[in-house]
């Protein structure tokens, strides 16, 4: 039956909706949910997930909705009430349900993705903003977070994108901006024609200006086939964005989190990408009404005899990362009261050298170098500019060296050859994807000395980026074999 009087009544009297205009029809079986006092959203009641419409607060929604409930919050209050019988309930099974939010890394990995970055390859590190975003969800009750690009090699096409963003309740487009001019700075959000809550992207974009300290450029909506900013979307209207298109999630986003052609935008990202993450949740949180966890600790389960939380005793590198460490070579992350090696995290350019020339005990006496990217207040700039001082690194043909930049099996092959200069050893080796490669000479010296090794398919996978794990492997094999 319809939703009666005395529902409207209802949800009068408990202060959680007004009930005057007529927005949707729901079918038979049907149930509608409000995230917040600003939206709803209707579902199907058989798997809770594929969503049927939405309607604002304020508005009255009718139909078929035998077995039908709602949920709706207001000032950190919910309540839930059966549209059958208007009697108010809540139970295991409606608390349990997730909010969805879909996060799509723009982009895919590597220097192809670069898109003239300053510090950092877009793609790349569109990923590690995901990536941080994820860390922060888990701190939420009933959050659960889809990702476009789960390991970070991915570059899924805009379509799939969208096919995947339409499991969300939320679709957030994760990108950088870029521009010819390379003083040009800011945060910009571009938002769905279909979306309801105009508030949100601005919390967006005023939260990057923020942090960022970067001027707030503000939100838009782009209709398909123009090129006019306008700040007010237009439900009558398809999306100029190929990734909002067909992309049913209720409310979507393209948020630009500063330039990553702007050396200013570019630093403050990259040191304040945590903080940017902490921040888009608790936006998140203010507008669906998501509740942190009470007993929540990022701080994984402590390992027998392991210096670094986050590394057991049981992984491949444990020795080798743990005899860096004795020798103050490596020193981890510092993060939540723990110590953190992460060694399954890919290494940063920067960091690579780092290592390396602490293992080599090199001076690093000068922060100048000749690479427009690396500022002299940049934290590697001194090992930068030593690698560079002694042959060991060159940068890049347009005079930059990507310090924040992901580093490949291959470009470390060559670093390590380039400051050791090793003859072929002994080691006999043949893998099926280096012929015409250009760093393979480099790379069958090092795995010819035992320093480096393939994989059990024959292959080396030489574009492969490295991990903090594989560096410590290849630095202590080195450490052994030149004492």
């Amino acid at each position: 039956g319809y939703i009666s009087n005395q529902a409207k009544d209802t949800f009068r009297e408990i202060g959680l909706m007004s009930v005057n205009t007529l927005t949707q029809d729901l079918a038979t079986g049907e149930y509608i949910e409000g995230f917040t006092e600003r939206q709803s959203i209707a579902y199907s009641s058989t798997n809770g997930t594929t969503k049927i419409g939405s309607f604002n607060r304020g508005s009255f929604v009718h139909g078929q909705v035998t077995g039908s409930w709602l949920r709706t919050s207001l000032n950190g209050q919910t309540a839930y009430m059966n549209l059958n019988d208007v009697s108010l309930f809540e139970t295991k099974s409606l608390t349990n349900k997730n909010f969805v939010i879909v996060l799509d890394p723009g982009h895919g990995p590597g220097l192809k993705h670069n898109r003239g970055g300053l510090l950092f390859n877009e793609g790349d590190h569109n990923y590690l903003m995901s990536q941080a975003l994820i860390e922060e969800a888990k701190k939420y009750e009933n959050v659960e977070v889809i990702t476009t690009r789960p390991t970070g090699d991915e570059d899924p096409s805009l379509k799939t994108r969208a096919e995947i963003g339409s499991k969300g309740d939320i679709f957030i487009s994760l990108h950088s901006n870029a521009y010819h001019d390379s003083s040009v700075r800011g945060a910009e959000t571009f938002g769905g024609t279909q979306n309801k809550n105009l508030e949100l992207g601005k919390d967006f974009n005023a939260l990057f200006a923020q942090v960022l300290s970067t001027p707030n450029r503000g939100v838009f909506y782009l209709n398909q086939g123009g090129s006019t900013r306008y700040t007010r979307p237009n439900s009558t209207k398809a999306n100029a964005w190929l990734v909002f298109q067909g992309n049913l999630a209720p409310e979507k986003f393209l948020v630009e989190i500063g330039f990553h052609t702007n050396y200013a935008d570019s630093y403050a990202y990259i040191n304040k990408r945590d903080l940017v993450a902490k921040g888009m949740m608790e936006v998140l949180a203010k507008h669906y009404s998501l509740e942190k966890k009470t007993n929540y600790s990022s701080k994984p389960e402590a390992k027998p005899n392991a210096i670094f939380d986050d590394l057991s005793v049981g992984h491949w590198a444990y020795e080798h990362i743990i005899n860096l460490y004795n020798k103050k070579i490596v020193h981890g992350y510092k993060e939540n009261d723990g110590l953190y090696f992460k060694p399954d995290r890919e290494a940063l350019r920067a960091e690579s050298l780092k290592i390396i020339l602490k293992q080599m005990k090199m001076p690093t006496p000068t922060n100048i170098t000749p690479f427009y990217d690396v500022d002299r207040s940049y934290w590697g700039a001194h090992y930068v500019a030593a690698a560079y001082n002694a042959g060991i690194v060159q940068g890049f043909p347009d005079g930059c060296f990507r310090p924040a930049g992901k580093i490949t099996r291959a470009e470390f092959a060559t670093i390590i050859q380039n400051a050791y200069k090793f003859k072929p050893g002994s080691v006999k080796a043949s893998f099926n994807d280096l012929r015409g490669h250009w760093a393979a000479k480099n790379i069958n010296i090092l795995v010819s000395q035992a320093l480096m090794e393939g994989y059990t398919d024959k292959s080396f996978r030489p574009d492969k980026n490295i991990t903090r794990a594989e560096i410590a492997a290849i630095m202590d094999r080195l450490m052994q074999k030149t004492k």
